[in-house]
């Protein structure tokens, strides 16, 4: 693949205050223009209902999206300069948060809806079930995405990558640990 993430680091699982040190190798066989070259470090929840009526189309479903915490680094941004052929190479290192950032949301918030800020994480956490009346499908995942993006074109220029990588990571609370370690015993 022409981009790579490589942990320097890895661990099985991580807790709050744990760095991820780490390098992005974009690895360009041709010029290529190039607008800039970042990597992403998130955590995110998600959750898809759906009511099932017998065996038939789902009769209605219902999709959340909750970004826990986001911090991004552009590596290079040649700005839209052609790159020549070579391998390029920048280090990285995020410090995983130990609870949930504020959003930077475009909407006022308003009651009844609340911003989990200061929430302790939760853990990585994937799951589906079913039954009769409704599917349902959730997960709290963590990773490093990191990216290439060729500059965009026209006005409403879509902001696709053009090349893409991502590392998912375990995070479990030390509390928790903590929690399994008093129940083991």
């Amino acid at each position: 693949m022409p981009i790579t993430v490589s942990l320097v680091n890895q661990q099985q699982c991580y807790a709050g205050n744990d760095r991820i040190r780490g390098r992005v190798i974009f690895q360009c066989s041709t010029p290529t223009e190039i607008q800039d070259i970042r990597v992403t470090f998130s955590g995110r929840a998600k959750a898809k209902v759906q009511k099932t009526k017998g065996s038939a189309a789902p009769a209605a479903s219902y999709r959340s999206k909750c970004i826990l915490f986001e911090k991004e680094r552009i590596l290079w941004h040649p700005n839209g300069d052609t790159v020549a052929p070579d391998t390029y190479e920048w280090p990285f290192e995020f410090v995983f948060p130990s609870h949930v950032q504020a959003a930077s949301s475009r909407w006022p918030e308003t009651l009844p809806f609340r911003s989990d800020a200061n929430h302790p994480l939760p853990p990585t956490f994937a799951a589906e079930t079913h039954d009769s009346l409704r599917k349902l499908e959730c997960t709290i995942e963590y990773r490093v995405h990191a990216q290439v993006f060729r500059p965009q074109r026209g006005i409403l220029g879509r902001k696709s990558p053009l090349f893409s990588e991502v590392v998912h990571l375990n995070f479990l609370p030390l509390e928790a640990r903590w929690d399994l370690k008093s129940t083991d015993s």
